[in-house]
């Protein structure tokens, strides 16, 4: 009775695991790419192309996109319609581009979090210095150099992925180890610097997001200290109003920046710790849900970011329905939000 069961619930663990991998892909494909391509149109806009945190949002909708059209469709043929998957002179090409971009393309989302909140910490915390710190220029100096980073440590699976032989089907690709130095970097330098890699990011992740939570709180009882004292003077009104309506802002863009983080720890943190500990389960159907909610949670991230902005920036709702309604803005609207923009990323 308790092997009837036993198979019974390895049974249909397996159906949900072949129902998510058949499914899951195309429909994150579709959502993502709309989601991803309408933040950049978004941040595009004049309301948002002058400002440097901005520059970040967009580009990682652009390198979300990449993986999901390039990365992610593989993937899908291979582990629901691998009779599909080009095999002849070229196909490890296919491995070399698509592995590199999978594994590039997931580092540089964390990285990019990390460098959005930290400027964004910055900013918050020499108010009187971030607009000579964070512009765009620096910005783009800054993701340049983490691409180029992330691309020179992850540049292994460019140049020695091959695809495995057609009656191996655990995987697709495969990094060629033959070479002796090469080897020695796969198995033992590359997972320290990666391990190292993460650590720094989700470290500069939380450590920004404690300093703009703790700004924006003692900005709030300033303005509340300033609201309950008996003012007589306009000036000290106008100082009240001018902080509660700063530190509203900053609460907006602090809400939106704590969201994004925790999604993407949530959402990156367990494929990393799997990697890692490299679990052996017993139960091969058991095995394989968990490294497909784990995997595609990574994928979720990748759709998640539009959302995000739609709930707690007023700003990029605002944006989004002019573009859906086709709204034009004159340029004193321009000349208005882009002030209240820059205003409300350095104070």
């Amino acid at each position: 009775m308790s092997n009837s069961t036993n198979g019974s619930r390895r049974s249909d663990l397996g159906f949900i695991a072949d129902q998510l991998d058949l499914y899951a892909p195309p429909i994150l494909i579709l959502i993502g790419v709309t989601c991803n391509s309408l933040v950049i149109v978004i941040m595009r806009t004049r309301y948002f192309s002058n400002v440097s945190t901005s520059l970040y949002m967009c580009f990682n909708a652009i390198v979300d996109n990449i993986t999901l059209l390039v990365a992610f469709p593989l993937h899908w043929l291979h582990v629901s319609f691998p009779e599909l998957i080009y095999r002849g002179d070229y196909e490890d090409y296919i491995c070399k581009v698509t592995y590199f971009i999978g594994v590039s393309t997931s580092n540089m989302g964390i990285v990019l979090t990390a460098a959005m909140t930290l400027e964004r910490a910055v900013a918050i915390k020499f108010p009187l210095k971030a607009p000579s710190l964070c512009t765009k220029r620096k910005a783009k100096y800054v993701m340049l150099g983490l691409v180029m980073f992330v691309a020179l440590k992850d540049i292994h699976y460019l140049l020695k992925s091959k695809m495995v032989p057609k009656d191996f089907l655990a995987y697709l690709c495969e990094i060629d180890i033959t070479n002796n130095i090469l080897r020695v970097y796969v198995n033992r330098v590359w997972p320290i610097s990666q391990n190292i890699f993460l650590f720094l990011s989700f470290f500069v992740i939380i450590f920004s997001n404690l300093i703009i939570t703790k700004s924006v709180r003692d900005a709030d009882k300033a303005a509340f200290t300033l609201q309950s004292e008996d003012m007589n003077g306009r000036n000290i009104r106008a100082t009240s109003n001018g902080l509660h309506r700063k530190s509203s802002k900053s609460r907006q863009l602090t809400v939106m920046l704590i969201l994004d983080s925790v999604t993407i720890m949530v959402c990156t943190l367990p494929l990393a710790l799997y990697d890692i500990i490299r679990p052996d389960f017993v139960d091969a159907d058991v095995g394989h849900i968990v490294f497909c909610v784990i995997f595609y949670l990574v994928y979720v991230n990748r759709c998640a970011n539009f959302f995000l902005y739609c709930i707690t920036g007023s700003r990029f709702r605002q944006a989004l329905r002019s573009i859906c309604c086709g709204r034009r803005f004159g340029r004193k609207d321009s000349i208005y939000y882009i002030h209240q923009t820059r205003e409300s990323m350095y104070h």
